[in-house]
C-alpha cells in the first residue's frame, strides 16, 4: 500500500512550506471530535475487531473533549484524532487533514516488514539499496518506533500495521537530517545520515515509477502477462480488458496484483475472465438504507438482534461465457494487495478458477462511509463487512495464496523475480 495513490490521501500535493503549526479553532476541534463519534456509532461495522467498544463511545467523547480543549495546533490534534481512530482497527477506517504534512519532510526511502524486521522496498538514496536490511532511524530501533507509534495506526492485521509504520514514521521524525543504522548485501552494519524530502519532491519521485497497466508475452503464444498497479480509476480496468483481448488464445494468463492498494471493484475485468458463475461476499452493514444503495434489487436478511443487515452471496453470471478468457489463470499478490485487488482476488480463489501465488493479502475491504467535515478533514467509516460465500472471516485475515511465495534479500540484489519464476514452475 505504499503507492502513490495512498500517499496522495496522506499529503495534499499542493501545499507549499510547512503549515505544522496551523491553529485550529476550539469549536472546530470540538465539532470534529463530535461528528466523527456521531458517524462511528451510525456507520462503523467491525466492533469485534476494535479495542473500543459501543458502550465506552460516550465516555470517550468526555475524554477527548477535555484532551482537544487542551492543545491547539492542527498537528497535534491530527495526532489525537489519529489516537482515536486506531482504536477502531480497521483498514477501512481513516482521519485525514489535507494540510497535515510532515514537518521536516519524507524519509527517502520506503520501508517493507519482513517478519519483525524492515528492508528498503524503494530507495531514493544512491548508497541506500533496496533490499538493506534498516536497523534503526533517528537513533531508534524500528521495533520501538512501532510500538510508538502503534497506537496510531488504524488496522487489524499484524503485517498491515506494520506496513502503515512507513507510512507514518516520517511524521514522528524530529530533524530533517536523521541518522540511519543499516545491513547492507555484504551484511557490514552501515550508518549514513540521510535528508528528509520535501514532500511535494517525494511525491513527484515516487510518480516517475509507473503506475499504468502494461502487458506483454513471458513467452510468445504461451504465457502472458498483465500488470494492473492500481483499480483507482476505472482506466487501470479497461486497459486490462484491452490487453486480455489481445492475448485471448494465450493458454495461460498472469495477472500480477502485486501492490494494488484497490479502488473501484473491477467487475467487468472478472466477468471476462471468470468463465464459471461465482459468488460474491457476504455483505454485513448496519443500516438496511446503507446497503439498498448497494444492492437495489437484492433481499436482505436480519441478525437476530437486528443490529446488522446482510446482503449475499449474490450469485454472478458472466453476461458471455463462451466470449470469455479460457485459458489457466495465476494471480500474482502481496502484503499490499488489498481492498479492491481483494474483491478481484477472491471469487478466482473460492471457485479455484485460478492459482494464487504469493503472500497472504491485506486483508480488508469493504465500501467505507465518507464524511466531510471541514474544506479540509475528511472521514472514512468502515461501513461494510465482508465474508467469503461460506460465512468464514476475511477481514483482518486477507486471502492466503495457494503456493506461497518468500522473497529473499539476495533475489532483491539479484534483481531476481521469484513470483515469475514461481509461476513459470506451475505452468509448465
Amino acid at each position: 500500500m505504499s503507492s502513490i495513490i495512498e500517499l496522495k490521501g496522506l499529503y495534499n500535493k499542493q501545499i507549499e512550506g510547512v503549515k505544522m503549526m496551523v491553529f485550529l479553532p476550539i469549536d472546530q476541534r470540538l465539532f470534529v471530535i463530535s461528528e466523527t463519534i456521531r458517524n462511528i456509532e451510525q456507520y462503523f461495522v467491525h466492533w469485534e475487531d476494535s479495542v473500543i467498544s459501543p458502550k465506552e463511545l460516550s465516555s470517550l467523547t468526555s475524554y477527548y473533549f477535555k484532551k482537544a480543549a487542551e492543545i491547539e495546533t492542527q498537528y497535534d490534534f491530527t495526532l489525537l484524532m489519529w489516537e482515536l481512530i486506531g482504536g477502531f482497527r480497521n483498514g477501512h477506517t481513516w482521519y485525514v487533514d489535507k494540510i497535515m504534512v510532515p514537518k521536516y519532510g519524507h524519509q527517502n526511502f520506503i520501508l517493507e516488514p519482513i517478519s519483525n524486521e524492515w528492508r528498503v522496498k524503494n530507495s531514493f538514496d544512491e548508497e541506500l539499496k533496496m533490499g538493506d536490511l534498516i536497523v534503526s532511524v533517528g537513533g531508534k530501533n524500528l521495533n520501538e518506533w512501532y510500538q510508538e507509534i502503534g497506537k496510531y495506526i488504524g488496522a487489524k492485521k499484524e503485517t498491515s500495521r506494520r506496513i502503515k509504520l512507513g507510512n507514518m514514521l516520517s511524521f514522528f521524525l524530529n530533524a530533517k537530517n536523521i541518522e540511519v543504522e543499516y545491513l547492507d548485501s555484504k551484511g557490514s552494519l552501515r550508518t549514513k545520515n540521510v535528508q528528509c524530502l520535501d514532500v511535494n519532491n517525494y511525491i513527484k519521485l515516487v510518480e516517475n515509477a509507473s503506475i499504468t497497466t502494461q502487458g506483454y508475452w513471458i513467452k510468445e503464444n504461451k504465457v502472458a502477462y498483465i500488470k494492473i498497479p492500481s483499480f483507482s480509476s476505472k482506466s487501470f480496468e479497461e486497459e486490462a480488458i484491452k490487453l486480455i483481448h489481445k492475448f485471448k488464445n494465450s493458454p495461460s494468463l498472469i495477472i500480477d496484483l502485486r501492490g494494488n492498494g484497490g479502488g473501484r471493484t473491477p467487475f467487468d475485468l472478472i466477468n471476462f475472465l471468470m468463465k464459471i458463475p461465482y459468488n460474491s461476499w457476504l455483505e454485513r452493514s448496519r443500516h438496511p438504507e446503507w446497503m439498498y444503495k448497494r444492492y437495489t434489487n437484492e433481499e436482505f436478511k436480519f441478525q437476530e438482534d437486528f443490529r446488522y443487515t446482510l446482503c449475499g452471496p449474490i450469485k454472478y453470471y458472466p453476461k458471455d461465457i463462451d466470449n470469455c478468457y479460457q485459458g489457466e489463470i495465476i494471480i500474482l499478490v502481496d502484503k499490499y494487495t488489498a481492498s479492491a485487488a481483494e474483491d478481484f482476488t477472491m471469487p478466482f480463489k473460492y471457485h479455484k478458477r485460478g492459482t494464487i501465488l504469493g503472500e497472504s493479502t491485506y486483508g480488508s475491504t469493504g465500501q467505507p462511509a465518507y464524511v466531510n467535515l471541514t474544506e479540509n478533514i475528511n472521514l472514512g467509516i468502515g461501513s461494510i463487512r465482508v465474508y467469503y460465500p461460506s460465512g468464514d472471516e476475511f477481514e483482518g485475515i486477507g486471502i492466503e495464496p495457494d503456493i506461497q511465495v518468500n522473497v529473499t534479500r539476495e533475489d532483491i540484489y539479484n534483481r531476481t523475480d521469484s513470483y515469475i519464476e514461481m509461476a513459470l514452475d506451475v505452468l509448465k
